[in-house]
């Protein structure tokens, strides 16, 4: 956890002091500090599968109501967020689960789990 903060902060604590990922808070950078502090060794390995699933909530995202928003695609570092036309946006193949894209959502549309 002191690992995480000093860099990106997106590790956080439940209220049973279990660590989790919070994208809301930033997006992880797979610096690798965790995996060097941690001395059980069981986190994965960064870039083995992604992080977590992360997709967009059509419903609440701005472009895909018309107004037009690249925020998530802006601060994508893969470029894994595509659009279908200037509207539509989607999140492809190539996310790492990073989580990035998550807080720089100015209405929360960005979703994810794991």
């Amino acid at each position: 956890m002191t690992a995480c903060e000093e860099e990106t902060g997106v590790l956080a604590r439940d209220a049973q002091g279990r660590p989790f990922l919070d994208f809301l808070r930033a997006g992880c950078t797979f610096c690798r500090a965790c995996l060097d502090a941690c001395p059980e060794g069981v986190l994965a390995e960064p870039g083995r599968s992604p992080l977590a699933e992360v997709w967009i909530e059509t419903g609440a995202c701005l472009a895909h109501q018309g107004v037009v928003c690249v925020a998530c695609k802006q601060a994508c570092p893969e470029d894994a967020v595509i659009f279908e036309g200037m509207m539509r946006p989607r999140i492809n193949e190539a996310c790492t689960g990073c989580g990035l894209c998550v807080p720089a959502c100015p209405v929360e549309a960005v979703a994810w789990s794991g």
